[in-house]
Formats: structure tokens, C-alpha cells, sequence
């Protein structure tokens, strides 16, 4: 169906009817079933159970397609067309998908005919003088299919009536087979109402180029589907679903077909050369490959480009990843392939639905294909090209090519395993900050840092992290009894130089005083996330609260569910003190996709290493490892961090507690033996210094002595120089980030008889099933102190009183970490042997939240390496809750 203006019709390329048996259906425009996979090729048909998805085609032994024309002709037409003239227009329309070389697609005028209306009556006929043209004002053709969608038929005298009459028996014979999808009747009726027709193109408005509008409504006819390939200018392809009747380039652009509308046409009718589906001698190749998401599922109704690296103005063709509904044999939910791809080589790319390309009216899934609009994980990505780093743009990005991997195709010949592991994206992130009279308490270990200090050294490493991973948004919110805004506000914005400064600088303003207000904090939180929505960005918020909801006196805290759970943002929670609202912050975040952290025994360092393992999870980083040193004056650590292909950069994270942005010396050392030296940027390296904190952000591979340098074993040097101020040993965390195609996951559930924990690693869209995992667990502590009174006499002029002062957490931190092993032995809570998800029982005793940090060593096929994920779980007293 094409549409005036700027688009056709989103369900035009769905306009079929479909026989069930022999009974006559409705038009299918939406099927309940996702449909299948490969773009601008075919517009797939559900089988009458709809239990999967077909191809719709002519059989081959329905070539050539005989046609006829509309006796009266172009009818009601301004300027008289002549029958001849239409017939030549037609006529050259089809002739455009009848000279695709590898297509076998061919076509026969019968002459005219007295039928004037759509119908499925075994006729395929051009038409203006139907008698109701059934469409919308503003559609200016349809190209309307009637295909089958019962089981596979043996053709007998006793079935050939399937409800339109008797089938030519000259295509289907008796003990003939009619194939589900078999396309049996096409007709094109034309609106000759509202608008006028031509037989050249013309810049006149509501006056179309009958050729132009035939061709792409001709290419329904023979199962091929939109596109969503626009070039530069008025370039589209045939198929892309726009027409504009004011732009001759256009229309003469829609007359002739791009390579991307003449693969699709090989693929419903493959011919000589087109491989793997036509016949030798070949003259094509293919491109093969799979999508996946980060944990391992397919990713599906993805879009996927190919470029020839000669040419990167526009790609050359277009795929769609496949569903779980594919009726082809072989076709998984998240492949996809380019048939019929001539030699040479190619880049390939992933572009995520949702990022106004082509642009904001077209960048729609309903437009293209039912599985594109059913797709799962087909949005909320970072455009890539393979194999490089997610671009963090819409379009692919080739402003460093050599980051790219060409993909060569040979005539004759696979290319496979181009494959792809969504995730990537840019992020909003606001972080919603409790600044009541508790936090001018003391953190842990070092007395004299307030929790205000460490939550201060928290948010600016946070910052920071944000700020080397380049193009998230971030947002501040400070709440007492109320809302206190920043001066300036900080609202959500792009973060970089300029932003991150103002961002320290509020920071570092931020006192405490007053009573707790966490739900005005969440909902300023969710304003801000909500009011400037990038379409391509994920949401999320960092909450963090050292007490419980006092404030309006008789409001709950479960007053945020509602609002954070429409508001569809990801909840990250940390309570930072000994008495919070754990019970609800737990299973909320963790129902949103997010996970509550606890820590009770308000420890600085420790709310440091919470904030960044969010953090990287925001930029899509995963942990390496984190390991503490307590290091006196002259003592080094020498953390070994294996590293493998998988990585694309690294951030190197050093924190410590005393203010002294350079108390410690420190270095990295490359598997090569180069030495990295990080107090300045250089070429590759990006660093961010604070007083209590430095972060080195590594690009991957590393240019070491003009070779490039990645896989192996990195070292992190931390010295404590021996002639210093600091005469006393002092404490100090590394942990090391990898933004990754390798991740580890990690989940809390409730078996019939016990709570237990999950885990896997999912290396490239694959579950890695050589692992050791191992989990530490912080259990539960009964809360201790009274968090309203805290606020109460903890701010500004009433810290003397004695009533302001902290109530150590019983039992002690080192008493509550308990380490339990995982195993995949397919006993006891694990569910299946051998499949790569390592389960173990989780302990219960107090009631409350339960911190889990699983740390795993695994091997793959490009070596060993070391994940770490967080995670969490409330107990209740009889059983463990995960989610609301």
C-alpha cells in the first residue's frame, strides 16, 4: 500500500488474505504471532495454528504471473491516460523485478478485462475502477495478496476449490503440494478519487508517477517487504516505505531497484547464482550471523546493515534478526543472513529501533515487518559495527575504520559467525542523595569521615566514571524533609568537562540537616528522568539513604512503587546506615531491574566500590576483580588482572580514604612489559584524579612500543611512599572495570523447599560452561539506632549531643561473611547438570537484606579470566522475597 505525502501505509506491505482450509480470511494486518525474520525480503504469513511463521511466495511453477489491466483504465484521471500508456507503464514496472539476475521472477500481460473489484478470484488484475475502494483518503495504492495458511495440501480434483475456485492445474497438477504461504491471487487497485496520475515523474502535488508507485507495489506482489534503506537526498530504495509526489529524483530513484531490493527479490524467487537457495553456478556469497542479548538470549526483529567498505555513504543491504516462530529449518530466534551478497568486503552493523533513523516518522517497527514490531531486544542498544565498540550514536559511526573488522565474502561461499551481543548504550542516570541530620555521623573505618565525606567520594568517583565512558546524561537531586535544590541546578545533562566540574562543585556543597523525605527525593528523581526522554537511553537511579522515611509524618516509602515502576526506570538503592528501609528498597529495586545494597556498617570505602559497580553497569562494564590492601609507609600491592579479547577498554579504579589526591604512587604495567604511567591523558589513556580517588581508563588494544597490546596479564602498582605526611598504614581498594562482550549475572530465587542463588557468564551471547564461582555473602544485622532522632539531633548546631552518635551493628562486619561454593552438578538447588548456570543454597537467619558478591574464574576459547557481580536478597523470616 503506498500512502501521499511523505509515507506509505505502515500495514500496506501486510495487506493479504489468507485461506484457512478453504475458507475465505479477513485481511491479516497484525497477526498475535510475531512474524519472521529477514527484512525487505518477504511478507511472512502465520499458519493457520499460528505456531509459525512462513515465507509468502508464488510457486515456481506459477511463472509467468499473468496480469490484465482494468478495462476502462486510468478512470477520473485529470489528464487522460490512454490504455496503451498504462499498459507500457505497467509493464515497465514489472519489467524492473523481472531483470534481477538472480531472481527467477517473470510476468505476462493477458490484455484487459471486465473485472473491475479486488476479490480473490483467481485473476491477478490492475485496477482504478474498483467499485469501493475500501482504504483511507490519503492511500494511494494497494498491492493486496491472497495466500494460503493451512497445512501443506496435496492437490486433488476433490480439494483444488480452496475457496476462490478451482486452481490452474496447469501450476498445480493433481499429487501437487500447495504450500503454506503460497500466494495463489494478487490484485492492485489504485485510488482514483483523490488523486491524479502520470506516465512520466513530475513535481506536482497529489499527481503520481504511475510507473514509480507500480514498481514498489509490484514488489509486494512477489513477497517483498519494506525497507528501511533512505540515502542521501530523495534516494530511497523501491521498497522504503515513503513517496513524495513533488520530487522528480525521487520518483525516478523509486522507478529503478537498489542492490537491497534486488536481493530481496532473489530471496522469494532464487535463481541461478544466488546462494545458498538458487543454483550453481553461483555468483553471489553470504553473510551469516547471530544477535544476542547480554545474557545470552536471542535478540530479535534487530535491524542489521551491510556497507560496502568502498562506499560508506548509505548501506547496501538490510536484514532483520529472525524469531522463535521461524518456520525455516536451521533458522534460530536471533539469526540472521544476507543471501545472494556479491564478493567483496563489507561492514556490518546493528541498529537498534527507536533512534529516528531514518528518521522520527519512519523510525518505526510497524512499518517494516511484524517481527521487527514484536521483536524482543530490538531497541535500547548502541548502534555497532562489527567488531568494534558500540558507536553510543544512531547511525553507525566510521570516524575510526580501523576499529572496524571488514567482513570479506567469496562467491560461492558463507561468511558465518558475524555475530553481535547487544547491551551497550548510553545512559541517563540521576542520583537522588539523602543530605538529613544522620549523615553528619562518622563512616567507617576512619571516624573523623563523616558519612557526608564518603557519600561526597562517592558521587564524584561515580561522576567521574560517567564521565571517561563518554555520552551518558547525569542529573543531582539532595533531599532532607524536602527537595533542596542545587545552586546552580544540576538537572539531567550531558556529561563532559564542563558539566563534570559543575557537577563536583554541587557535590561538594551538598550539608546535612533535617528530618528524611525519600519520596519527594524519587520523585524529583523520576521528573528529571522523564521530562528530557532520549529515546536510545536507558534510565536509572541511583538512591541513596543512610535512614528510614520520617517525613510527611504518615507517608510510607512503598509510595515510590507505583511511580518508579510506571516511570519504567531502573532502580539502584543503597541504604548507608544501621537502620533503613531495607524490607521495601530490596525487592522494589530489584523488580525494576535494579539491585539494594546494603551497608550497615557505613563503611567508605566500601559505599565507594557499590557506587561504581553501578556505575559500571550504567556504561555496561563489567567487574574484573576488586580486591583490599592495608598498605604502610614503604609497602607496594601488585594486583594481577587476567585480560582477554573480549575486553574493548578497562578502567582501573584506586581509592583510599585520606583526602591526598596523590597518596599513593601508582602505575600499570601491560602484558608487553610497557609501563603506564597515571598522573596525564596520553594517546589511549584518559584519567580522572580526585582527592580520595584516581581512575584510569585504558582503550583497548594499548599501543606499546608500536605494537598493539590486549590480552594477557595486567598489573596494577600501588605504592605507599615510604617518606610521607602518612606515618600509619592505610587502607586501599582496586577494582578493575571491562567494557566487554563478556558478563556474569547473578539472581536471588525462592526453590520449593530452599532460597537459592544463580549465576552464569555469557561470553559473546553464549553461557561459558567452565567456571568456579564462589559467593561471599554479608548476612543480615538486627538494626540498631533510632534514624529519626539521628536526624533529628545530628544536624547543624545539635552534634554535641550525646544522642548524636553512632550505635556499632552486631554482630561485627567480620563475623557476617559467609563464603558458600556454586556448582553446576545439577543437585540439590541446581536445576540442570552441566549447563552453565552454577547455583548453591543461600543462608538465612536474621531477617533482612542479604548482600551477595559472586566472584567467578572461567575459561573460555580465548583463556581464562575473573568476573565479580553484585547482588541481593531481603529475608523476611520465613522466606526470601526478590521482587514486589
Amino acid at each position: 500500500m503506498l500512502n501521499v505525502f511523505t509515507r506509505m501505509n505502515r500495514n500496506g506491505r501486510n495487506h493479504q488474505r489468507g485461506l484457512l482450509g478453504s475458507a475465505l480470511l479477513l485481511p491479516v494486518l497484525y497477526s498475535s504471532l510475531p512474524q519472521s525474520a529477514w527484512a525487505a525480503d518477504n511478507i511472512e504469513i502465520p499458519n493457520l495454528a499460528e505456531t509459525a511463521i512462513h515465507e509468502r511466495r508464488w510457486v515456481p511453477a506459477a511463472y509467468p504471473m499473468e496480469w490484465m489491466l482494468n478495462e476502462n483504465g486510468v478512470t477520473n484521471n485529470a489528464t487522460p491516460i490512454s490504455i496503451a500508456d498504462a499498459e507500457a507503464e505497467l509493464t515497465a514496472a514489472f519489467q524492473a523485478w523481472e531483470n534481477v539476475p538472480e531472481a527467477v521472477i517473470s510476468a505476462s500481460y493477458g490484455g484487459t478485462t471486465s473485472t473491475s473489484d479486488l476479490g480473490c478470484d483467481l485473476e491477478n488484475i490492475v485496477t482504478w475502477d474498483d467499485s469501493a475502494f475500501g482504504f483511507s483518503a490519503t492511500t494511494i495504492a494497494v498491492g493486496w495478496t491472497f495466500v494460503y495458511q493451512g497445512p501443506p495440501l496435496i492437490i486433488s480434483d476433490v480439494n483444488r476449490d480452496i475457496g476462490c475456485g478451482d486452481l490452474d492445474p496447469g501450476i498445480y497438477p493433481n499429487g501437487s503440494q500447495l504450500p503454506t504461504g503460497a500466494i495463489f491471487d494478487a490484485d492492485m487497485i489504485w485510488n482514483d478519487t483523490n488523486f491524479n496520475y502520470s506516465t512520466t515523474p513530475n513535481s506536482t502535488p497529489n499527481v503520481h508517477d504511475i510507473r514509480a508507485v507500480a514498481t514498489h507495489e509490484f514488489g509486494h506482489l512477489f513477497g517483498v517487504s519494506h525497507t528501511s534503506m533512505v540515502f542521501s537526498g530523495n534516494s530511497p530504495a523501491t521498497m522504503y516505505p515513503a513517496v513524495s509526489s513533488t520530487s522528480v529524483t525521487w520518483q525516478n530513484n523509486v522507478r529503478s531497484l537498489e542492490a537491497d531490493d534486488e536481493m530481496a527479490a532473489a530471496r522469494s524467487n532464487p535463481g541461478a547464482g544466488f546462494y545458498p537457495t538458487g543454483t550453481a553456478p553461483w555468483t553471489t556469497g553470504s553473510i551469516s550471523g547471530r544477535v544476542r542479548q547480554i545474557d545470552g538470549s536471542a535478540a530479535q526483529g534487530v535491524r542489521v546493515w551491510a556497507y560496502n567498505t568502498a562506499d560508506l555513504s548509505a548501506p547496501v543491504y538490510e536484514a532483520f534478526t529472525a524469531t522463535q516462530f521461524d518456520a525455516e529449518a536451521g533458522v534460530n530466534s536471533g539469526d540472521y543472513e544476507f543471501r545472494g551478497v556479491p564478493a567483496g568486503s563489507y561492514y556490518v552493523c546493528i541498529v537498534p529501533w527507536g533512534v529516528n533513523v531514518p528518521n522520527a516518522d519512519l523510525d518505526n517497527t510497524g512499518r517494516y515487518n511484524l517481527s521487527t514490531l514484536n521483536g524482543s531486544g530490538n531497541t535500547g542498544f548502541a548502534t555497532e559495527c562489527y567488531d568494534d565498540a558500540p558507536a553510543g550514536m544512531a547511525s553507525p559511526d566510521f570516524s575510526e575504520i580501523d576499529r572496524l573488522r571488514e567482513v570479506d565474502v567469496a562467491t560461492g561461499e558463507t561468511t558465518p559467525n558475524i555475530n553481535f551481543v547487544t547491551g551497550a548504550q548510553n545512559t541517563d542516570v540521576v542520583l537522588v542523595m539523602d543530605r538529613s541530620g544522620s549523615m553528619n555521623l562518622s563512616s567507617a573505618p576512619d571516624p573523623s569521615v563523616s558519612k557526608m565525606d564518603a557519600l561526597k567520594y562517592a558521587a564524584n568517583v561515580f561522576m567521574d566514571f560517567l564521565d571517561l565512558d563518554a555520552g551518558h546524561r547525569a542529573g543531582l537531586v539532595q533531599f532532607h524533609e524536602v527537595v533542596v535544590p542545587f545552586s546552580p541546578a544540576f538537572n539531567l545533562q550531558p556529561v563532559n568537562a564542563a558539566s563534570l566540574s559543575a557537577a563536583h562543585t554541587a557535590i561538594n556543597s551538598m550539608t546535612a540537616g533535617g528530618m528524611t523525605n525519600i519520596i519527594d527525593g524519587v520523585n524529583e528523581g523520576i521528573a528529571q528522568l522523564t521530562t528530557a526522554v532520549d529515546p536510545s537511553d536507558r534510565q536509572i537511579m541511583l538512591l541513596l539513604t543512610d535512614g528510614l522515611h520520617n517525613r510527611p509524618v504518615g507517608t510510607s516509602v512503598t509510595d515510590i512503587t507505583a511511580p518508579l515502576l510506571a516511570s519504567e526506570v531502573t532502580l539502584y538503592s543503597v541504604g548507608f546506615g544501621t537502620s533503613t528501609n531495607e524490607a521495601e528498597l530490596t525487592p522494589l529495586a530489584l523488580s525494576t531491574g535494579g539491585v539494594h545494597l546494603e551497608n550497615k556498617d557505613v563503611s567508605d570505602l566500601q559505599l565507594r566500590k557499590h557506587f561504581l559497580s553501578i556505575a559500571a553497569s550504567a556504561a555496561d562494564s563489567t567487574t574484573l576483580i576488586d580486591p583490599h590492601y592495608d598498605l604502610a609507609p614503604g609497602e607496594s600491592a601488585v594486583l594481577d588482572v587476567p585480560v582477554l579479547k573480549s575486553e574493548r577498554d578497562l578502567t582501573f579504579a584506586v581509592m583510599w580514604s585520606e583526602p591526598d589526591p596523590d597518596r599513593f604512587d601508582i602505575s600499570l604495567r601491560s602484558p608487553r612489559g610497557c609501563t603506564i604511567a597515571t598522573r596525564l591523558n596520553k594517546p589511549g589513556v584518559q584519567i580522572r584524579k580526585g582527592d580520595t580517588h584516581r581512575l584510569v581508563n585504558v582503550k583497548l588494544p594499548y599501543k606499546c612500543m608500536f605494537r598493539d597490546d590486549h590480552a594477557g596479564e595486567w598489573k596494577v602498582v600501588v605504592s605507599s611512599p615510604k617518606e610521607s605526611n602518612h606515618k600509619e598504614t592505610s587502607g586501599v581498594d582496586i577494582a578493575v572495570y571491562g567494557d566487554s562482550t563478556t558478563h556474569i549475572f547473578a539472581q536471588a530465587r525462592m526453590t520449593e523447599d530452599y532460597p537459592a542463588v544463580e549465576a552464569k557468564i555469557v561470553a559473546n551471547g553464549e553461557i561459558v560452561k567452565e567456571a568456579r564461582m564462589t559467593a561471599e555473602i554479608i548476612l543480615a544485622a538486627w538494626p540498631t539506632g533510632d534514624s529519626e532522632a539521628e536526624d533529628y539531633y545530628c544536624s547543624e548546631g545539635k552534634q554535641g549531643n550525646k544522642r548524636c552518635r553512632n550505635k556499632p551493628v552486631e554482630p561485627p562486619l567480620e563475623e557476617r561473611i559467609k563464603t558458600i561454593e556454586l556448582n553446576d552438578y545439577g543437585s540439590d538447588v541446581d536445576r540442570k547438570k552441566g549447563d552453565g548456570i552454577y547455583s548453591a543454597i543461600l543462608p538465612t537467619e536474621l531477617p533482612g537484606s542479604y548482600q551477595v558478591r559472586v566472584i567467578a574464574d572461567y575459561s573460555d576459547d580465548s583463556g581464562k579470566g575473573k568476573r565479580e557481580v553484585l547482588t541481593s536478597y531481603y529475608f523476611d523470616g520465613k522466606q526470601i522475597v526478590v521482587a514486589k
